[in-house]
């Protein structure tokens, strides 16, 4: 039974000035909270996604008077966990103490939660359909916004090499953020203590930068947000830590799956399309890449406010109102894991990890609906850190077919990228049966070593290509197709053309829409 609540004490209800009834959230209940009334059970579930923020600070409190406290530091470092008894699902450990609070001067316009934590976010967002479309003015807002903040990530990735902690590559978030005249909207939403998200191999988001050092052979993502001159914009990319990372099998395919993911799901934006549809396009080439989908965050709106609607679900089959419409910004941002899509939080309630501590990876942008299709406002640029390239096939020539592959943040004389050159096709008698359908065109370098082991300026080397099918009958892994012999030469561009002899009976039939290819029997 619930307690009469204290006479004349207002509802909690955002926007409400309503008496409280005897209605309380159970949840605060719980968490010791006996002063948490509504006026009734509509005013809660409208105010709920506002409400629940008030639960991590005060799970928060609770934690901080039953956590245990015999926690010995490092005699050496000072170092320690601070969650000693808690049951981790992989091998990552926080190591704390956390820095000092990081300070944004005043003279940097500052959003509502940057003293309180609190959001204060108002019903109006308890519409799941009502988008926030964007004039003149605030496109071009949205694109400075977003200009600054991808230029922030690229210097926090330039500097996540082995030997450096998580903590030090939120000091140059920080601090690239004032100096941008910007505040690091993470910084104190919902009393988050940091200026920037990294989560390490299988923290699947909202990783609390810590004094860990990041280890050779670590994957790592930094999700970056700035707020400036009233709108906020967001991105996030995985990287590889060192060579070891770029070398291992599993790190490349849940990496490149989630890239992947986020790169599909961005050629469907366009007036008209389902908010919804995302979410079958990202798992359906998840499962091509044998990984799964994490289903308990999703993307946001965003402008104005940090969070807002829509929703954006990356899992296939959810029931997320809405479509697109012209003038919309919103983030896409998929996290892909290598087992199973489950997650937990640690104590710190943020923290979000695999349920099995396998690795996962994620990548985010924000994205501007236009007219016709949808512009990345966060896109990478060709000085962008880490590597990225994508394949493209299209018949440019009768009877020909050119593979142009791009790449963009790689040292030109390290990557293999070839100038214009013939090349051998020949199939591998590997397939069984015909494959009906399209299957989708990728390089796989040998060995599955990273770019800059596979070959130097000058050398030839044998580039296998791979295709996965998009039919649920064929296996979900790759399956190599054939291979190009080509010489590199010796200053290698960022763009390659590879011109491909005539398809015969044994080989691959290239279609001409540039996105496909088509295999017969072998």
């Amino acid at each position: 039974m619930a307690a009469e609540p204290p006479a004349k004490k207002k509802c909690l209800g955002v926007d409400c000035d309503n008496d409280a009834g005897t209605l309380q959230c159970p949840t605060c209940l719980k968490l010791g909270n006996k002063d948490s009334f509504f006026c009734s059970q509509d005013c809660f579930k409208k105010s709920w996604g506002t409400h629940k923020s008030m639960h991590k600070s005060q799970s928060n409190i609770l934690h901080h008077l039953l956590a245990p406290k015999a926690i010995s530091p490092d005699p050496a470092t000072g170092f320690y966990n601070p969650f000693p008894s808690f049951p981790f699902a992989g091998k990552l450990r926080p190591v704390y103490p956390l820095s000092e609070h990081r300070t944004v001067p005043r003279s940097i316009p500052h959003p509502v939660w940057s003293e309180d934590g609190n959001p204060k976010y108002s019903r109006s967002l308890s519409s799941r359909t009502k988008f926030e479309i964007l004039d003149a003015k605030g496109i071009e807002a949205m694109r400075k916004v977003a200009k600054l903040a991808r230029e922030v990530l690229d210097l926090a990735a330039a500097a996540a090499v082995p030997g450096v902690t998580t903590d030090y590559i939120d000091e140059i978030v920080h601090k690239a953020c004032v100096e941008r005249k910007s505040y690091p909207s993470p910084l104190n939403y919902n009393h988050f203590p940091k200026s920037c998200c990294t989560s390490v191999n299988e923290v699947i988001c909202h990783g609390i930068p810590d004094k860990r050092i990041l280890l050779d052979g670590d994957i790592l993502n930094i999700d970056v947000t700035l707020y400036h001159e009233g709108y906020h914009a967001d991105l996030n990319e995985t990287y590889y830590i060192g060579d070891r990372a770029k070398a291992d099998p599993d790190n490349v395919r849940v990496v490149e799956a989630a890239r992947e993911c986020l790169d599909e799901a961005i050629k469907a934006v366009k007036p008209g399309v389902q908010i919804r549809e995302f979410g079958n396009i990202i798992e359906k080439h998840a499962k091509i890449k044998d990984c799964s989908v994490i289903r308990t965050y999703c993307g946001h709106g965003i402008g104005k406010l940090f969070h807002c609607p829509p929703n954006v679900p990356h899992y296939a089959k959810n029931k997320t109102p809405g479509e697109c419409k012209a003038g919309m910004t919103f983030t896409i941002e998929p996290m892909i894991a290598l087992g199973k899509y489950r997650d937990i939080t640690w104590p710190d309630n943020w923290t979000s990890t695999t349920i099995d501590g396998k690795r996962t990876a994620q990548f985010e942008h924000t994205l501007l609906v236009t007219e016709d299709g949808v512009e990345v406002l966060t896109a990478r640029n060709e000085n962008s850190p880490g590597v990225h390239w994508s394949t493209e096939l299209r018949a440019d020539q009768p009877g020909y077919s050119t593979l142009a592959v791009s790449f963009s943040g790689i040292r030109p004389l390290r990557a293999a990228i070839f100038q214009q050159v013939s090349a051998s096709f020949s199939v591998f008698k590997s397939l069984r049966g015909a494959v009906a359908g399209p299957v989708s065109l990728a390089s796989h370098w040998p060995s599955r070593k990273p770019i800059s082991q596979v070959a130097r300026p000058g050398e030839e080397k044998k580039i296998a290509i791979v295709a996965s099918t998009l039919q649920p009958s064929f296996p979900p892994h790759q399956t190599r197709l054939a291979v190009l012999t080509a010489s590199l030469p010796a200053n290698p561009p960022k763009l390659f053309f590879l011109l491909l002899p005539p398809p015969t009976t044994n080989s691959p039939i290239l279609t001409n829409n540039g996105a496909h290819i088509r295999v017969p029997s072998v």
